[in-house]
């Protein structure tokens, strides 16, 4: 209720300003008017105001007054506070115009007399012209125009009444119907002229509200419009700002400007047919800048129809949740990663070849980091003795690229280079590799602070690798490069093994061949120890043989073990 009082009551005041600026607006045009007039009624009648001792002040009375009107219409137009003082103004003007219709009446009322019939005419069509004239220039405020019509007029209308025949009787006749229907047009007049103030200090209201609005919508978020086809018309500081574009690039250029390759070919079309059918369209759109990089616009887009339905133009109102969705790419990376995590360390757990392993991690490399189905991935190992890398495996078709003379290849090689030197992960923006336009992750695989090759993983164009992305990669480096270490200790180990087993195998082989070597002559000895055993012999001998007989036996156990 407050609220409403308030708006009313300034609504009057802006009202009863603007009324009273119309009216000074007028003030030296009546000014001169009044000059004018009444420097050619003092020339027109000079020869018979003189006849009249004292006539020709009255006119001085109306130059004094219209010096008045003047000076203070000076006044207002030099006054900083005239919103303030409206009612003392308009009273001023009150005052002043009342004045001069009196001194205009007092003209008529001591000239009529003495000027001759012909005269007489001039000065009625004079007056009627003043008052007339006074309709344009006074018709802000009855209050105003009404009293100066009846002083100027009144006494003109007695004056003809009192000269008492039928021409000035007519005369007045006339006088009075046309003052009746000029102060009936007058009012007519008035009421227009108070709509059409009220109109401009509504329009002006509208005016500022949708300017107060439109800075609102400014400030807060980002504001465009486009005409029907697209191309832009109109586009705030905020656009300007995050689209890196100056106004001169945006004004006239379509929409697709900053349009990304996020988005189908279905999304756009979807947009397209709602805001013709004249329904408001929501979504979140990832837009590029000048620089490439990327941004995005919560938008909502208001078609505006004409009279046959059609719309002719589109406002587009957007937020910027850039932050936003990065904030959410880094939850929804961080539980992926996570995930890829885990998975590698459980392929390269599998009792498969290091091969088949490998291609399942890359596989899922594919798929985990949601790249596009024409990109690459692949394993390349370095050669201990040349350190280059060679090709172990791919998916994808890696293998061309760094064995085929392509646009990116010297920058790919470069890279790899400088990672086997650092065992730092490095990032190609952007390369045109096969006639398609991607990016690239080179990932050391790292055993300690060895590199044992690289995993190459190519993405879409200008990848935002996030601190929690590249600690992935780093960490599935680590485990393919404890995947290729463990492989080359089971082979080193399989090596080994095979060694020993021919090591052993030829000391038996050795040892069976000595025993048989040894034991053919022993037997002999032996045999010959028992035939003389079997012959007379004396004690002594006999001792000697059965001696040497045991010897040989335990010679031969020997042999035997």
């Amino acid at each position: 209720m407050d609220k409403t009082i308030r708006n009313t009551t300034n609504f009057a005041r802006r009202f009863k300003a603007q009324q009273i600026k119309e009216l000074y607006d007028a003030v030296y045009s009546s000014v001169i008017a009044s000059f004018s007039v009444s420097i050619l009624i003092f020339y027109l009648f000079f020869e018979d105001i003189q006849s009249a001792s004292g006539s020709a002040n009255w006119i001085y009375l109306v130059w004094v007054i219209t010096l008045c009107r003047g000076i203070d219409g000076y006044l207002y137009t030099n006054n900083k506070y005239n919103f303030l003082n409206c009612n003392k103004h308009l009273l001023r003007l009150e005052i002043l115009t009342t004045l001069g219709g009196i001194g205009w009446g007092l003209i008529v009322w001591n000239y009529f007399h003495i000027l001759s019939m012909e005269h007489q005419v001039y000065l009625m069509l004079i007056m009627v012209g003043a008052t007339a004239f006074s309709t344009t220039t006074l018709s802000y405020s009855l209050s105003i125009v009404i009293p100066f019509m009846l002083t100027v007029l009144l006494p003109l209308e007695i004056k003809l009444l009192m000269e008492q025949t039928s021409f000035h009787t007519g005369l007045a006749l006339l006088m009075l119907f046309y003052l009746v229907f000029q102060i009936a047009g007058t009012i007519r007049i008035n009421k227009k002229y108070l709509l059409k103030i009220s109109s401009q200090i509504e329009f002006k209201i509208k005016e500022k509200e949708y300017q107060n609005l439109q800075y609102a919508i400014d400030q807060h978020g980002i504001h465009s419009i486009t005409d029907v086809q697209g191309n832009i018309t109109y586009a705030n500081d905020q656009l300007i700002k995050v689209s890196q574009f100056s106004e001169p690039e945006l004004l006239g250029s379509n929409y697709r400007i900053m349009q990304s390759d996020e988005h189908s070919a279905t999304f756009w079309r979807t947009m397209w047919e709602n805001i013709v059918q004249g329904k408001v369209w929501r979504g979140k759109v990832r837009n590029r800048s000048k620089d490439g990089s990327h941004f995005w616009l919560d938008t909502t887009i208001v078609p505006f129809m004409n009279n046959e339905g059609y719309p002719y133009q589109y406002i587009s109102i957007s937020t910027d949740i850039t932050k936003l969705k990065v904030l959410e790419q880094q939850r929804t990376d961080e539980k992926n990663d996570a995930l890829i995590q885990a998975k590698v360390a459980q392929i390269l757990q599998k009792q498969k070849s290091l091969k088949e392993r490998m291609n399942e991690v890359l596989e899922l490399l594919q798929q985990g980091l949601e790249t596009p189905p024409e990109t690459q991935q692949g394993i390349f190992l370095v050669n201990k003795k040349t350190q280059k890398l060679f090709f172990y495996t791919s998916y994808g078709d890696a293998q061309p690229i760094l064995h085929n003379k392509h646009a990116c290849f010297d920058k790919l090689l470069s890279l790899c280079n400088q990672v086997i030197g650092s065992g730092e992960i490095s990032v190609l923006a952007q390369c045109q590799s096969l006639r398609i336009n991607q990016g690239y992750y080179i990932i050391p695989l790292m055993h300690h602070s060895k590199v044992l090759g690289i995993l190459l993983i190519s993405t879409r164009p200008d990848p935002q690798p996030t601190d929690t992305r590249l600690n992935t990669l780093r960490y599935i480096g680590n485990l393919l490069g404890m995947a290729v270490i463990n492989e080359q200790v089971k082979i080193n180990l399989e090596k080994g093994r095979q060694y020993a087993e021919d090591v052993a195998k030829t000391k038996s082989d050795f040892l069976a061949n000595m025993s048989h070597e040894i034991r053919t002559p022993m037997n002999g000895v032996l045999g010959m120890l028992g035939l003389l055993q079997d012959m007379s012999l004396d004690e002594q001998a006999r001792t000697y043989i059965e001696t040497a007989h045991g010897s040989a036996n335990m010679l031969l156990n020997v042999i035997n073990d």
